[in-house]
């Protein structure tokens, strides 16, 4: 019996604190796990950071990796390549949406399997996923809200189709 009560009182100063932690910054624990990998990879990529913006509370470093564009919570990612106002930059703040609505879930049900899909399928198959259309989609819209003035490399004529598509 002694085991069980432990057992409680654990379990509930854990829940305690996380509640609190949740009340005191809801944003930073809500994202926590991608939060923490994205200042990690941060971190470790410090010497090939050519620079680094803050934009909405989303902090955007350009690395230098030739083509590349990810996304880990308040964190993006992008290549030297990736212009940052251009369709990846866009996305990518499509992907900070869904971090923000999906939580501690979007690390294994959009990161991962993104990754995933990105790295080892077919060319053309990543693209067309749930989540990276989602991601396409929720990114202009996000950008625009933000900044009516905003206009993607393009225009916007070139995210029309997705507006009209149900996910």
């Amino acid at each position: 019996m002694l085991i069980n009560k432990k057992r409680h009182i654990v379990f509930g100063v854990i829940i305690l604190i996380l509640g609190l932690s949740f009340c005191i910054n809801p944003k930073a624990t809500w994202q926590a796990p991608q939060n923490i990998l994205g200042n990690a990879y941060a971190s470790i990529i410090e010497a090939r950071v050519l620079s680094e913006y803050n934009y909405d509370d989303v902090i955007i470093y350009e690395t230098d990796r030739a083509y590349l564009g990810f996304t880990l919570g308040e964190h993006i990612f992008l290549g030297k390549q990736a212009s940052f106002n251009g369709n990846i930059y866009t996305h990518e703040f499509g992907h900070v949406v869904q971090s923000r609505s999906w939580g501690w879930l979007y690390l294994p049900i959009i990161a991962i399997p993104s990754f995933v899909t990105s790295a080892f399928s077919e060319k053309g198959f990543h693209n067309r996923t749930w989540y990276e259309r989602d991601a396409s989609q929720k990114g202009p819209e996000y950008l625009k809200k933000l900044d009516p003035e905003y206009v993607p490399i393009g225009g916007w004529r070139r995210y029309e189709w997705l507006f009209d598509q149900k996910l």
